[in-house]
């Protein structure tokens, strides 16, 4: 083991990182240093139990038992790097793939795919297991464009007072509607009518605001927040009641 590798060891060891920028700038290298140093390390130990499972045959030699299988040796050494991978996103504060939270199934299965784009097989695997741990499946690609489940896609308005409710049913959506005429007209047998008609409707939401996929971040150093997050409009999987016309994807 070379002089720098060995000090590398001996700080992430011991752990004296200053609790700053540079410091954990510092941690991050010396995590990257000997993780390369494992790769290297683990390219000549396959090969090296490569050659010897070509010359012993049988399940005993010597009476040890026998030298593992290629393939089970390969997958300790990528479960290992796979750890590695997670302790470095650990250390930038991410987690909770565990969370029993809404939705959880496909926001991982959404990144899965994000991750195999970018290439790192270790992410991908990361991906795979946090899955597998759940006892879930990767679930199909879900459209940019809907969602399978918006509660609350009807409303009424009172633009006038700033009124505006979502409601379940078209039928509650009508009802409160009416309730707000009825307001309205209450109102207008003391002070009048204007001279535009009430503005109060009611109608179906097309689509509306959800939560971006993965983009759920801890907040730079420095900020007010503990956390970032995207949003962006989706449609309703679904057409609606009275509006056969139109089929929304």
């Amino acid at each position: 083991m070379s002089a720098d590798l060995n000090n590398a060891v001996h700080r992430l060891r011991q752990d004296h990182y200053p609790d700053d920028q540079d410091g954990r700038a510092a941690r991050q290298t010396d995590i990257e240093q000997l993780s390369h140093a494992l790769g290297l390390a683990e390219n000549t130990i396959d090969r090296l139990v490569g050659d010897l499972a070509k010359e012993v045959n049988g399940p005993t030699f010597l009476g040890e038992p026998a030298l593992p299988h290629p393939d089970d040796a390969a997958v300790d050494r990528f479960a290992s790097a796979m750890k590695l991978k997670l302790a470095i996103a650990r250390d930038k504060g991410r987690g909770g793939w565990s969370n029993d939270e809404p939705d959880m199934q496909q926001r991982l299965s959404d990144m899965l795919r994000a991750h195999v784009a970018k290439g790192d097989p270790r992410d991908v695997a990361n991906f795979c297991m946090f899955l597998h741990q759940r006892g879930e499946s990767i679930l199909p690609t879900r459209s940019q464009n809907q969602v399978e489940v918006l509660p609350g896609r009807y409303f009424p308005a009172d633009p006038a007072m700033g009124d505006f409710d979502l409601h379940a049913t078209l039928a509650d959506a009508r009802t409160n509607a009416q309730r707000m005429l009825d307001e309205a007209t209450d109102e207008a047998a003391d002070d009048g009518w204007p001279d535009e008609p009430p503005q109060i409707c009611y109608g179906t939401v097309i689509g509306k605001c959800v939560e971006r996929e993965g983009s759920r971040r801890p907040a730079p150093e420095g900020s007010d927040f503990t956390e970032t997050v995207d949003y962006r409009l989706v449609k309703f999987a679904d057409s609606t009641p009275n509006d056969d016309d139109h089929e929304y994807e």
